[in-house]
């Protein structure tokens, strides 16, 4: 430990910015009821640091869900498509089956790939308008903790 450190620790005094507390070094001391100093590590380990993560899934939880669910649709539809080719080429190699087993099945196909696509889209769209309301907010906490100084 250097010897400024040292005599920073001995005199009691924080390092730390007093505009953010909980930014505060495990490894701090302070002064104790009698004449020395104790170690504070049991009471800043006790202090959960503020998870910036968690606070935006809890402001957009709803947008990052309904999303998910989205792009699971999707996912489930592009999987169908390699089923649905599989029935398609076993239509084709059996002669007596009637023709509209092979034309609802082109269509399902083609319908499966649409709505596939045009969920994937509205995925994009859904997640991008969450990056940008974060980018928002986490801007103006930005511009907001400048203004404070």
């Amino acid at each position: 430990m250097s010897s400024h450190s040292q005599a920073t620790c001995d005199r009691g005094e924080s390092h730390v910015n007093p505009g953010t507390p909980l930014l505060r070094d495990v490894d701090e001391w302070s002064p104790s009821g009698d004449n020395g100093y104790e170690h504070q590590a049991s009471t800043a380990s006790a202090v959960k640091p503020p998870s910036i993560i968690c606070c935006l899934f809890v402001l957009f939880k709803w947008e990052i869900i309904t999303a998910m669910l989205t792009k699971a649709a999707s996912d489930l539809l592009q999987f169908c498509n390699p089923l649905l080719l599989r029935s398609l080429i076993r239509f084709t190699e059996d002669p007596y089956r009637p023709p509209w087993e092979g034309i609802l099945l082109a269509v399902t196909m083609f319908t499966t790939s649409e709505l596939s696509s045009l969920m994937q889209s509205h995925y994009f769209y859904l997640m991008y308008r969450v990056g940008t309301r974060v980018q928002t907010c986490l801007t103006a906490a930005v511009y907001r903790k400048v203004r404070a100084w």
